[in-house]
């Protein structure tokens, strides 16, 4: 399956909490009380009008003051090393997953043999046969979110227990030290076909309706739980072995994202806990994604047996055809973009590498000349002797550019070292044609990449906004220096410069930078005074 969907913004899930302290009796809403969530871009089909200068995302979320529990880390999201059990992850994984389609294809061989769906016309009444899926297996987002009006939190209890085999073999995952997949696989960059990788997403919605689900029953404690074996589950992703490459890193992401999700729906229930300490020991490895467009490199260029970047230019005439061949090649399978047919043929490539050569051999000719070859002797070589360099130094350029910034403080400015996106999407360079499949992906992933401690920053916010409320008497920080008590990230992850906060009565406007102005509006519940 290729893999560029993964790069699709997963919308996250909200609601609304209060505070909880050890040994308080934790109160159960019904379905009734739970608060939804709104969140909303201009491109979504609401009546909702987005604040002046805001197209990214709008989300709005109800809070409640809360004090720190006690002790600090009730409620921790991260398993900590000294829990961590020597062993490999992924057998339990596979175990996980094989009960879990178990249960699931028991459920739905029940579906078709009941007399309901026999009554039924799969084509005429499908919206009809989704509901009875989700009835039979209410696991959202398996089927529909409009099918939750046909079960209860007692139907979506028993899926859960039965369930609960997958659970206990994914928590013991948790704990296990590493996951290697231990396995051949074809490497196509970006496309790279991961079967048991993308079985983990299938574990990870389980886990995320299931924290849901217990969000929604007040059960905070065991939605704790969930999240945390969740969310180690993506970080088991991303660190996966024998090899660590970029899709890894987005499969990882994603797992993560959905979680970050579900921590925000806990942190907005009512009588929730609140839980900046616990988001104090979450961390994102600085050199990950790093270390996964290493791999991606590696992957790109061919492998030059007895020539390597900088002696390319030793290499004969058809040895510089069949490199510049094997990179046209990779690059369209990797690019994980569908391809026209005719690219597949043997005329077709012949056809798309001569466009390559006719438009690579100034820019050729040019390398050479500053080199100081004369125009007699560049005359003389093949065009593959001319191109095929140059197209290699020039991928190695920017690569090398993507290494760096990659490595820079996010927002930083830079003058020594300049990017122009612009020049890397310049359609006249035969080399930056063939980026131009790979180079978004990259981009995207960058984005999920620093957007994940965005969104751990915002959460830490939320939650220091709660205590503060909670020791003042209901008041708001006027600013974000105003909170004292305890360090709040000031410093937008993406942009580099300082959050945009402001209070508007009871509520928090908190700006910040996804791929577009977006804001978090803050609503906090006055105390009773």
């Amino acid at each position: 399956m290729r893999f560029f969907s993964l790069l699709t913004t997963l919308m996250f899930l909200l609601s609304s909490p209060s505070p909880t302290t050890a040994g308080e009796p934790i109160k159960k809403p019904s379905r009734e009380g739970h608060r939804d969530v709104f969140v909303c871009t201009p491109h979504d089909e609401s009546e909702t009008v987005m604040p002046e200068g805001i197209t990214g995302f709008y989300e709005k979320i109800t809070v409640a003051p809360s004090t720190f529990p006690d002790p600090l880390l009730r409620y921790r999201l991260n398993v900590m090393s000294t829990e961590k059990e020597p062993g490999n992850a992924a057998p339990l994984y596979v175990e996980a997953l094989a009960e879990f389609n178990k249960v699931l294809n028991r459920s739905m061989e029940g579906m078709y043999q009941s007399e309901e769906y026999r009554k039924l016309d799969p084509k005429k009444d499908w919206q009809t046969v989704q509901k009875l899926k989700f009835k039979r297996f209410p696991l959202y987002p398996h089927w529909s979110q409009d099918a939750y009006t046909v079960v209860s939190l007692e139907d979506e209890r028993e899926l859960y227990r039965n369930l609960s085999e997958v659970y206990k073999r994914m928590e013991k995952a948790s704990r296990k030290r590493y996951y290697d997949w231990n396995e051949t696989f074809e490497f196509k960059g970006i496309a790279t076909l991961l079967p048991n990788i993308q079985d983990a997403r299938a574990l990870a919605r389980y886990l995320h309706g299931k924290a849901d689900w217990e969000i929604r029953s007040g059960n905070y404690v065991d939605a704790v739980r969930t999240i945390r074996v969740g969310l180690t589950l993506g970080e088991h992703i991303r660190e996966s072995s024998p090899f660590k490459v970029l899709v890894t890193e987005l499969v990882g992401i994603a797992i993560t994202t959905m979680f970050q999700g579900q921590i925000e729906h806990l942190m907005t229930q009512p009588d929730a806990p609140n839980l900046y300490p616990a988001l104090t020991q979450l961390f994102i490895p600085g050199d990950s994604l790093l270390q996964s467009m290493y791999a991606e490199r590696s992957w790109t260029f061919p492998r030059l047996t007895g020539f390597d970047i900088d002696t390319i230019d030793e290499a004969g005439p058809e040895e510089c055809r069949n490199i510049l061949a094997n990179l046209f090649t990779t690059l369209i399978e990797g690019s994980g973009s569908p391809s026209p047919e005719w690219t597949e043929t043997e005329w077709g490539r012949s056809l798309v590498q001569s466009v390559i050569c006719l438009a690579g051999y100034p820019y050729g000719k040019e390398r050479l000349l500053k080199q100081g070859r004369s125009e007699n002797e560049i005359d003389k070589l093949s065009t593959y002797k001319i191109v095929t360099p140059m197209i290699l130094e020039e991928i190695k350029r920017v690569y090398d550019l993507l290494f760096v910034i990659t490595a820079f403080p996010r927002g930083e400015s830079h003058t020594a070292i300049v990017f122009d996106d612009e020049q890397i999407r310049d359609s006249t360079h035969p080399a930056n044609i063939l980026l131009s499949l790979l180079i978004p992906a990259t981009y995207a992933a960058k984005t999920a990449f620093y957007r994940q401690q965005q969104t751990y920053d915002r959460l830490k916010i939320v939650e220091a906004v709660r205590y503060y409320a909670a020791v003042h008497d209901g008041n708001l920080p006027e600013s974000l220096d105003d909170i004292k008590e305890v360090p709040v990230p000031k410093i937008d992850s993406i942009t580099g410069k300082p959050f945009s906060y402001r209070v508007e009565g009871n509520k928090v406007l908190l700006n910040y930078m996804v791929h577009a102005p977006s804001r978090m509006e803050i609503t906090v519940e006055q105390p009773n005074r």
